[in-house]
């Protein structure tokens, strides 16, 4: 039996959501996987498990190696975004800040590229409603996915900005 749960803000205060699916563990759900906005769970034995995001643009064999040595289990691994858990009391996955800011600061410019781009498009969409050679569906169609674009780029940024501010200030 499988138990679904929608993400609650991932990409602006991944904590709640690591806490979350912490909680959910010693009740007996663990995370099966994650897409988009769902997450999965599996019904299991109750286990107090930690959970960690890491934002490493590209994952290999090598690097899942290098975490399961140090006891984190890789749970979700996709390039972008990868969760892991570890019993209660397993090191954390970042033992120093700076290279945990290295790591965020790079998928802060790649979100913050994607929100200029699709803000970009968003105004072209406006700018082209005004000319009347562009079918309206069409222009609606383009600018609806512009508006997505923006939004799910855009607010990766802001949580990684607050994320980047909050460990400098530690």
């Amino acid at each position: 039996m499988n138990k679904y749960r929608f993400c609650s803000g991932l990409a602006i205060f991944p904590e709640h959501d690591m806490k979350m699916l912490s909680r959910l563990s010693s009740l007996g759900w663990h995370l099966k996987s994650f897409s988009g906005l769902l997450y999965t769970f599996e019904k299991g034995k109750p286990i107090n498990y930690i959970y960690s995001i890491n934002l490493e643009n590209a994952v290999d064999d090598n690097m899942l190696s290098l975490y399961r040595e140090s006891g984190w289990e890789p749970v979700i691994a996709q390039n972008g975004y990868q969760i892991f858990r570890a019993p209660y009391g397993t090191s954390p996955i970042f033992s120093d800040t700076e290279s945990e800011i290295q790591v965020l600061e790079e998928n802060r410019k790649k979100f913050g590229k994607a929100s200029f781009v699709s803000f970009l498009a968003v105004i072209l969409c406006l700018i082209l409603s005004f000319l009347d050679f562009i079918p309206f569906i069409v222009l609606m169609l383009f600018y609806v996915t512009a508006w997505a674009c923006f939004v799910f780029a855009f607010f990766p940024f802001v949580g990684l900005c607050f994320k980047i501010r909050k460990l400098k200030k530690e």
